[in-house]
């Protein structure tokens, strides 16, 4: 033991590293002065009364609770520091700061688990810093977090403040691998320190997830969603560099998913447009199949006539059947704040229909198909289709009228790029689809000129699901989209007679109107995570687009036909389509 006496003083002036043993012990009334510009080390626990005063360019560290005996603390200069492995409690006979640096050690929010300055006399404040660290992965610091970092003894009292209230910290995350510098402006979870009357503390506070007016609406609805959630996702996000959090957003929202909707849509437009072309050809074979032609004549024994045969009005051909095949793509690209994504699908169609009366036709289908969607960063949907439907036409004269009431039902999978992973679902849904269309034939010699004009109804709805995988899988509950769609348009065909075959090429030309599809998709965390429901949108198409098709029906005999069919669209910027149909149609 080394006693301080007659107001004598210990200076600490030599450069490198200075160590106090822990077995020294500095005693007495005299005072320690530390000036120094390596690092001193303090491991005795001392019972010196004159205080401390750090005065250096360089680094003190405790390794003692009792480090600077039982006198005040003055720090004008250099860093004191407490690390990893520090005692939790320094007992100081007062504590004063103007300059340099305080840096603590915080294991947690529990006393004994963070640095606390047990301060038995009066605190003041007028600058210096602090500095937060943890090197070893003890504690990942959460919104509320406190820790008392001062406290002064019943009957002292704390005044001023450091220069700065908003510390720079360093901190190991053990899940992440890396070291994070929670700060203002850096990370949303960040330190402050607030003050009292006797003791100074550090309160972990979170900002909102709404980090700039800049943000898209769908970046904006996913973060206000965050700003209610909690979970291990929050727990990682709130570590983000606020610059990296939209594109973040980007991968939580599920705006492809929409997708889905999509399919549904697409898939009942290329039946509608089908169909009208199968009721023409219908409505072409009544037409035909109506024509009168005579039964053999009755003669007598000279081979004269005696009565003309009966008529045949060809009702014989009443039925039909008919098989198509089908291979459709469409395409939408990304618009602000939305992903774009890929549509394919191949399907089957088999028919039959029966003329009812020379102006009545009606028809039922069933049908199969695949579909798939490539989205953003990897992800896809894959999907299976069954589908049935009644249709029929009226027709008198020139003019016709078509009609179709169809349903089906579709399974999906799901894989879509989410935060450190991939989320995957699958979930099930139906779709309901109605279709009236009228038009006039115009016909001039082998030209048929038809103006056509058609409202569809389309709505698809998909049952909740939750997904798995990924730091940010979501749930979704029951949702449907509508799509009301209107067509004005021009059919124009002509028929060639190539010996006994007929071969009529097509035209269709077609403006499309949409009137709903809101593009809108819910969803809200799922997993470890807990969270609202949240809206976002899919990428947008124009409401107006102009549709053509091109093709070619071949009777092969009057009963026997064979078709192929071209439809895109025309105009747009943003959205493509296109879709191939191959097909067979037997009259008996």
């Amino acid at each position: 033991t080394n006693s301080v006496t007659n107001n004598g003083q210990i200076r600490w002036i030599a450069g490198g590293t200075n160590t106090q043993a822990a077995t020294s012990v500095f005693g007495g009334a005299g005072a320690m002065h530390i000036a120094g510009a390596g690092t001193t080390v303090l491991l005795g626990t001392n019972t010196f009364s004159g205080g401390t005063t750090i005065d250096t360019p360089g680094r003190v560290v405790a390794g003692s609770s009792a480090a600077f005996g039982t006198g005040p603390l003055t720090i004008l200069n250099g860093s004191f520091e407490l690390p990893d492995g520090s005692p939790s409690t320094i007992t100081l006979g007062g504590f004063n700061q103007s300059g340099g640096s305080l840096s603590l050690h915080l294991g947690g929010t529990t006393p004994g688990t963070f640095t606390n300055l047990l301060v038995d006399g009066n605190t003041t404040l007028t600058g210096g810093t602090v500095f937060l660290e943890n090197t070893t992965g003890t504690y990942i610091p959460r919104a509320g977090d406190l820790q008392n970092i001062i406290s002064t003894t019943p009957g002292n009292t704390l005044t001023g403040q450091f220069v700065s209230n908003l510390p720079d910290s360093s901190f190991f995350n053990p899940v992440l691998g890396q070291t994070i510098n929670y700060g203002l402006g850096n990370t949303l979870l960040y330190p402050t320190i607030t003050y009292d009357a006797n003791n100074a503390d550090i309160l972990w506070v979170q900002d909102s997830f709404v980090v700039s007016p800049a943000l898209t609406p769908n970046q904006n609805s996913v973060a206000n969603a965050l700003d209610n959630s909690n979970g291990p996702l929050i727990d990682l996000l709130v570590l983000a560099p606020i610059g990296d959090l939209p594109a973040i957003y980007d991968l939580i929202a599920p705006d492809e998913m929409n997708a889905m909707f999509q399919m549904g849509i697409n898939a009942a437009e290329i039946q509608n447009t089908n169909i009208t072309r199968h009721l023409q050809q219908a409505r072409q074979s009544a037409a035909t199949t109506g024509e009168t032609t005579y039964g053999p004549d009755t003669t007598d024994a000279k081979g004269g006539m005696v009565t003309r045969g009966s008529p045949i009005t060809g009702d014989s051909n009443r039925w039909s059947v008919f098989l198509e095949g089908t291979h459709g793509s469409a395409s939408r690209d990304a618009t602000f704040g939305a992903a774009g994504y890929d549509l394919d699908s191949e399907g089957v169609t088999l028919g039959a229909d029966m003329r009812v009366s020379d102006r009545f036709v009606f028809g039922i289908l069933g049908a199969y198909d695949d579909r798939s969607a490539n989205l953003s960063n990897g992800g896809d949907i894959e999907a299976t289709g069954y589908r049935g439907a009644v249709f029929a036409t009226w027709f008198q004269n020139n003019f016709f009228v078509d009609g179709l009431l169809g349903a089906g039902t579709t399974s999906y999978d799901t894989s879509r790029a989410a935060v450190a992973g991939f989320a995957e679902g699958e979930t099930d849904g139906t779709e309901f689809s109605a279709m009236l269309n009228t038009g006039y034939n115009i016909r001039q010699g082998a030209w048929t000129i038809t103006p056509t004009a058609s409202l569809a109804y389309t709505r698809v709805d998909i049952d909740g699901f939750t997904e798995t995988g990924s730091l940010s899988p979501l749930r979704y509950p029951d949702q449907d989209q509508d799509s009301l769609r209107s067509e004005l348009g021009v059919n124009l065909a002509y028929t060639i007679p190539v010996g006994s075959v007929t071969v009529t090429p097509q035209i269709r030309l077609a403006w499309q109107h949409e009137f709903m599809d809101t593009d809108s998709i819910s969803s809200g965390l799922a997993g470890a995570n807990n969270g609202p429901l949240f809206n976002t949108s899919g990428a947008r198409t124009d409401r107006d687009r102009a549709l053509f098709g091109v093709g070619v029906n071949v009777g092969i005999t009057r009963n026997f036909s064979i078709y192929g069919y071209y439809d895109g669209q025309l105009g747009s910027s943003d959205n493509d389509y296109n879709t191939t149909t191959l097909g067979l149609k037997y009259d008996f």
